[in-house]
């Protein structure tokens, strides 16, 4: 961790984040055009917008294009949510927890599009 201040605010744009994603609902996930996000998906990725500013609608298309919302799929060079390559995990703050686990994913990538301004580390773009 680089730094408890960092730490802190981490944890309360995290709280923030939860309650943010509290107030809607979970059951039967969000549909779009894209079908049907699987639950623990949705609330990952609703959770990365709360938390980050990052527009839904972007995270549900990059994510479905990476891993068709499987966040156990392990591609080529990547792995999670978002295929995230090891190389590009370990910038993250979310770095200790698995790629696989979707809200580490979903939260990492959020984190890194805003680090970044864009898209750029991914070959899906919105």
């Amino acid at each position: 961790m680089r730094s408890r201040r960092e730490a802190r605010l981490l944890l309360v744009a995290l709280t923030l984040a939860l309650v943010a994603v509290g107030a809607q609902s979970t059951r039967g996930g969000n549909s779009t055009d894209l079908g049907i996000t699987p639950p623990r998906v949705g609330y990952a990725l609703r959770l990365a917008h709360a938390a980050y500013g990052v527009p839904l609608a972007e995270l549900r298309a990059v994510s479905f294009c990476e891993s068709r919302w499987n966040p156990r799929a392990d591609g080529y060079s990547g792995a999670g949510l978002f295929q995230f390559t090891t190389a590009t995990w370990v910038r993250t703050p979310f770095r200790r927890f698995s790629p696989l686990d979707p809200v580490a994913a979903s939260l990492a990538a959020g984190w890194l599009v805003t680090q970044d301004h864009g898209w750029r580390q991914w070959t899906c773009r919105p």
